[in-house]
């Protein structure tokens, strides 16, 4: 939502590293490693790319496709990026190094990191599909009497049957070129296909472990909160224990229905010294998502709250009113001031627009007093499709999907959908135990058919709507509900994707 290069360039797993006070993105790029930077996350400077493909026969012949890491070295930089060898099938990673962050230069005798055939297989398997060995994105997660340690995405050597296998390979180095293999930080067999974008971290004494994945073939993955969920999980190992343990709602980031949106996260630190989660959105152009806060709960378990800096992000006013309506809307909406109102619908849903917008930033308070739902709906076509942000009180869920207005009845599914073989139909949802009479501060960031979504500051979903409008109708709703909304404020979304 916040960068994408120019087309044709392509735009995939990101790292991002700070350094006096400026952001540097390194990312994934068609075999070559993009690099862009910026002081707010608004304004970037594009920076030569790192040539990813070596000549015929070289161990990055192919160029430079696996997600790498990048460590500060005495006075200068680190970096480890991968490949497929062409030679071996194997997945393999080399060294670069630079004085600046801008020039780098190859290793002469790469590859320098490769899975050992001990511990950690360095084989294909048929479990692989095309991805060939499971080796890769490593990240220096601590540093300690000269050694660096490092987790990657791997696969165990000797694992059951009934595992798949994955785990978060440790080792570590003094100099980037020898390694000691040590036995993984944790096996995820039981949960994953692949551990992939591994990091660790430590929080008030507990280590935290993320990785990524989805439910490949069968292999559905669920929490308390979210079904079918894809993105990136995580495991806590509480001070004292040798193991991580698996906390009923690990879903971090991601998105629910197994599909990839919010993607590849990671964490580093913010040029204020506080973690933030970054990662990318998924679509036929990504782009790089809102960074977020990690915050840890009073239980241990983690929650993403929102990143201050992001209010840079938020431009000028955008200007609405009250007096327009939809024909033959069945509802009543009362203005008590400039920035609040009241809607109630009895038997039916209704809509109230606001104004007509494409990127932009929303922020209100939501308090419903009774009924079914209430929510604000965005991009509302002529044909009256929309992206909606619902609060469900019959099923204590938040949910964003797309919907369609009928002037005598509301928003809600349309005919021609999924049930009477039409198209599928694009929903996130996510448990929330809702409150009649609680007041919701809500922040919704929408741009690039996206939305990025919080309430009370904490994150609920970043979702993408490929078949979405660029423009259109910003509503707000009730079904069968009586709510208020309250300091309505809507700002231009700054900056450009």
């Amino acid at each position: 939502m916040l960068y994408r290069p120019s087309s044709p360039k392509k735009l995939w797993d990101c790292t991002l590293y700070c350094a006096n006070g400026t952001y540097h993105i390194f990312y994934l790029s068609s075999g070559n490693l993009g690099h862009v930077c910026t002081r707010d996350f608004v304004q970037y400077t594009e920076l030569p790319d790192i040539e990813g493909f070596g000549g015929p026969g070289a161990w990055n012949e192919r160029g430079l496709f696996l997600t790498g890491c990048i460590v500060p070295v005495g006075t200068g930089y680190k970096m480890l990026l991968g490949t497929i060898e062409p030679s071996t099938q194997r997945q393999v990673y080399g060294l670069y190094t630079s004085d600046d962050l801008i020039r780098w230069t190859q290793y002469e005798h790469n590859p320098v990191l490769f899975a050992d055939g001990v511990l950690y297989d360095d084989a294909y398997s048929p479990r692989d599909g095309g991805m060939y060995t499971a080796w890769r994105d490593p990240q220096v997660y601590r540093i300690e009497d000269g050694w660096y340690y490092l987790c990657l995405c791997a696969r165990l050597k000797e694992h059951a049957d009934d595992s798949t296998g994955a785990s978060v390979a440790n080792v570590r180095t003094r100099d980037f070129i020898r390694y000691e293999y040590l036995p993984p930080l944790s096996e995820v067999g039981h949960l994953v296909k692949y551990a992939e974008c591994p990091d660790c971290f430590s929080i008030h004494g507990d280590e935290y472990l993320t990785f990524l994945d989805h439910g490949w073939g069968g292999n559905a993955i669920h929490t308390s909160s979210v079904k079918g969920a894809a993105g990136t999980f995580y495991q806590i190992r509480r001070r004292g224990n040798a193991a991580y343990e698996t906390p009923r709602d690990f879903l971090l980031l991601g998105s629910s229905d197994d599909r990839q949106c919010g993607w590849a996260a990671r964490t580093a630190l913010s040029a204020d010294g506080q973690r933030i989660l970054y990662y990318h959105v998924t679509a036929e152009n990504s782009s790089f998502g809102i960074p977020k806060l990690i915050r840890r709960n009073p239980s241990g378990s983690l929650r993403l709250q929102f990143f201050p800096a992001m209010r840079a992000l938020f431009g000028e006013p955008i200007g609405y009113g009250f007096e327009k309506t939809f024909a033959d809307d069945p509802g009543v909406w009362i203005p008590s001031s400039e920035r609040t109102i009241a809607g109630t619908a009895a038997a039916y849903g209704s809509a109230k627009p606001l104004c007509e917008t494409g990127a932009f930033v929303l922020e209100c308070v939501l308090q419903i007093e009774r009924g079914k739902r209430a929510g604000i709906s965005l991009w509302q076509t002529p044909e009256n499709e929309a992206v909606s942000v619902t609060f469900d009180c019959e099923t204590q869920s938040v949910r964003c999907e797309n919907l369609y207005y009928t002037p005598c009845e509301g928003f809600g599914y349309a005919a021609g959908d999924i049930v009477n073989g039409g198209k599928v139909r694009e929903c996130d949802r996510r448990a929330f135990r809702i409150r009649y009479g609680k007041a919701y501060s809500l922040k919704l960031f929408a741009r690039d058919k996206t939305v990025d979504f919080y309430i009370d500051d904490t994150w609920i979903f970043c979702k993408r709507f490929p078949e979405a409008a660029d423009h259109g109708m910003l509503s707000l709703f009730v079904s069968r509900a009586a709510a208020e909304f309250r300091d309505i404020r809507i700002s231009s979304f700054r900056g450009q994707p």
